[in-house]
């Protein structure tokens, strides 16, 4: 709990990086947005773009996975680290990156062929 506060850190956008755990912190928060725009970001070009209907249903699935972990994530720092919203963050974690994989064979498969 190097950042007990949300959306901020330390009352801060940016909080003072001078703690390796508020940097630590920190810069989970900001590489857990720049996953989830990605993931919504590939979820929307799916949809776009027409892709086959396969890739679209797992780009869905990455999408809502990924809002599912930044609300599991808000979850564990407001109980401060209660065990079942942690284990839950970490479930989901593992369950999005298990998503992308699949997505990945998926959208390899459906371009080949």
């Amino acid at each position: 709990l190097a950042c007990p506060d949300l959306p901020l850190c330390l009352g801060r956008i940016v909080p003072p990086l001078q703690s390796g755990l508020v940097t630590l912190h920190f810069f989970h928060r900001a590489l857990g947005v720049a996953a989830a725009l990605a993931v919504v970001g590939l979820a929307t070009w799916a949809l776009r773009q027409r892709a086959p209907a396969s890739v679209r249903s797992w780009t869905g699935w990455a999408a809502s996975l990924v809002v599912i972990q930044m609300g599991l994530g808000f979850l564990s720092v407001y109980t401060r680290l209660e065990v079942v919203p942690v284990a839950l963050h970490t479930l989901v974690a593992a369950s999005l990156i298990a998503t992308l994989a699949h997505l990945t064979v998926v959208g390899w498969t459906a371009r080949k062929g």
